[in-house]
């Protein structure tokens, strides 16, 4: 198995000392308390570094928090250049290089694997950051070289940046124990609460987080919609689904389930016996889908839940809003809508499930989805997406009742394993995500 890790190499000048007050004073800018070692924060974050090494490694304890938008925020608090480094299994290492304002980035390794794609490449900032010619000769042949695993790039960049900490060594979720490399400090962040309120007014308008900034280019069908709450309580939601570059007259949408997660988390918390079968009975919510003429001239369907509740989300104005502590919690309020388009309409994926060619990528048949509360029609959350089924994996409505056929052996976690009615179809989709675990 490949190595995961996200993190920041930032540029200390051989000074470590200067660059953890500058982080200090960054964070607490950003609303955060610097707290304890001991005591319980909302995010941690590790620095390695020396007075030996132009660079220090930054590590946080949450990756799903870590990326370009903190990479830039870190440059200018620290002024100086940050790279945010991403590796993918081993197979591909991202390399995300700003200086606050302007950005390069790209990828050693087999990123069309895993959906990426750099949008510069190497330019001005890294012929900037390398100095001499022999230095940008040596990292050209460092992005054209092989790697067995992506992660050796960086002990090949190491030299030309003037010295870095021994990744190697290190431990890359964020934590210390039962490693011989000690960080030369380490941050404990919790939040400060401010005249930003972490939660939503309750009286606030019920609304969920825009996922068009996401990316979303391929789904499976069957496929899910996350809806995270980002306004007030509220109950009822509303889901279109328009067919883009194809016929959806000819197809069949048999049903749309909504499963709450964050009623999920109510009900273990009553009882940690609860089984499955209570769990969806109720925390799951079925419509059927109408088909429906939108107004700007497209077809496809539409599905409404008039029980679905809706919690009260996160402030988007919260500066936890997109770290760990926000995202946790817009997770323990969130619901997914799980639906099926039955018919031959999208392309067979026969590759592993993960990764997807540029081909599938840039598919013209697409479903944009658009989700919003009954009592709120502007706090939507939208996407849209070109839809790709696994193998032989097809679906026929007979009789009203759905059929399919799955090749063996099955790619993972695609479990759709068997069922012809309507019903097991949907149990086997519900089975196949996040919920049972």
């Amino acid at each position: 198995m490949g190595s995961f890790f996200n993190l920041y190499l930032i540029h200390t000048g051989g000074a470590p000392q200067r660059a953890r007050l500058r982080l200090q004073d960054g964070f607490r800018a950003r609303g955060y308390d610097l707290l304890p070692g001991n005591a319980d924060g909302e995010r941690r974050m590790q620095l390695y570094a020396s007075a030996r090494q132009a660079w220090g490694a930054l590590v946080p304890d949450s990756p799903e928090a870590a990326g370009p938008d903190e990479a830039r925020q870190l440059t200018r608090e620290l002024g100086a250049p940050v790279i945010y480094a991403a590796n993918m299994d081993s197979d591909a290492l991202v390399l995300y290089l700003t200086d606050g304002e302007r950005a390069e980035d790209l990828c050693i390794g087999d990123g069309e694997a895993y959906g990426i794609f750099p949008e510069t490449g190497p330019g001005a900032l890294w012929n900037d950051l390398l100095k001499t010619n022999a230095n940008r000769a040596a990292f050209r042949a460092i992005l054209s070289r092989e790697y067995v695993f992506s992660e050796e790039a960086l002990n090949d960049l190491a030299p030309l940046l003037g010295g870095l900490p021994d990744l190697g060594a290190i431990p890359l979720d964020g934590g210390v124990d039962d490693c011989e490399t000690r960080p030369y400090c380490s941050f404990n962040l919790g939040h400060r609460e401010s005249g930003t309120p972490f939660r939503m007014k309750s009286g606030a308008p019920p609304a969920f987080v825009d996922q068009r900034h996401v990316g979303h280019d391929v789904n499976a069908n069957p496929f899910s919609v996350r809806c995270e709450s980002c306004g007030g309580e509220g109950r009822g939601v509303v889901v279109e689904f328009r067919a883009v570059n194809y016929d959806p007259d000819a197809l069949e949408m048999p049903f749309a389930t909504a499963f709450h997660f964050g009623l999920r988390k109510e009900l273990f918390k009553e009882s940690l016996s609860t089984d499955e079968k209570t769990l969806h009975e109720r925390c799951g919510f079925r419509a059927v889908p109408e088909r429906c003429s939108f107004e700007d001239g497209s077809r496809g369907w539409i599905a409404r839940f008039p029980e679905v509740p809706i919690l009260r989300g996160v402030n988007p104005a919260h500066p936890q809003f997109v770290h760990s502590r926000g995202m946790k919690e817009r997770f323990s309020s969130c619901f997914c809508v799980y639906a099926a388009i039955c018919g031959d309409a999208f392309p067979v994926v026969r590759d592993a499930p993960i990764g997807f060619p540029e081909r599938f990528r840039l598919l013209n048949e697409r479903t944009r989805i658009r989700c919003y509360p009954m009592e709120n029609s502007d706090g939507a959350t939208e996407l849209e997406i070109g839809l790709v089924q696994y193998g032989d994996f097809n679906i026929a409505v007979v009789e009203g009742n759905c059929s399919w056929n799955w090749p063996e052996p099955m790619p993972e976690p695609y479990g759709l394993r068997h069922g012809k009615t309507l019903a097991e179809l949907e149990a086997a989709l519900l089975a196949q995500h996040e919920w049972r675990n």
